[in-house]
């Protein structure tokens, strides 16, 4: 008769049991490198953001040659030294109107409570310091 340490199930239970520490260790793994992750995605959007600027003057410019074979694309490309200065001037007045009434009309604020509402952090937040106020 076999003790419980002399079992020959013993031995495939501990296979059993142990078969997810390699899953653990993948996982531990992982979450030592998602701050890296998460700094290159911090820096991959904070270029994708700049980009975007540069797209914008470049569809601008794109709008600008569309008009080149009318009579008002043949004014601005022939004075195209003050012309195209001048309207990437106009456009970034535009983008400023547009950002300053989207400060100002309050859809920025709304946007970011909005994005407050869904942030784990600060719901775990929030929810200790209603605990507290109750105790209070």
């Amino acid at each position: 008769m076999y003790g419980y340490a002399d079992s020959p199930w013993n031995n495939i239970n501990q296979r059993n049991m142990n078969s997810h520490i390699p899953k653990i260790e993948k996982a531990k793994a992982m979450n030592n490198h998602l701050p890296k992750i998460v700094k290159l995605k911090v820096f991959f959007d904070r270029s994708r953001m700049y980009v975007s600027y540069i797209q914008f003057f470049m569809i601008g410019i794109m709008l600008l040659q569309s008009f080149k074979d009318t009579v008002f694309g043949v004014w601005v490309f022939d004075r195209a030294i003050w012309t195209i200065p001048l309207s990437i001037l106009i456009m970034t007045l535009i983008s400023i109107t547009i950002g300053y009434l989207d400060l100002h009309l309050g859809i920025f604020s709304a946007e970011q409570k909005r994005i407050s509402e869904r942030n784990p952090v600060l719901n775990e937040l929030n929810k200790k310091l209603d605990l507290i106020i109750k105790k209070i």
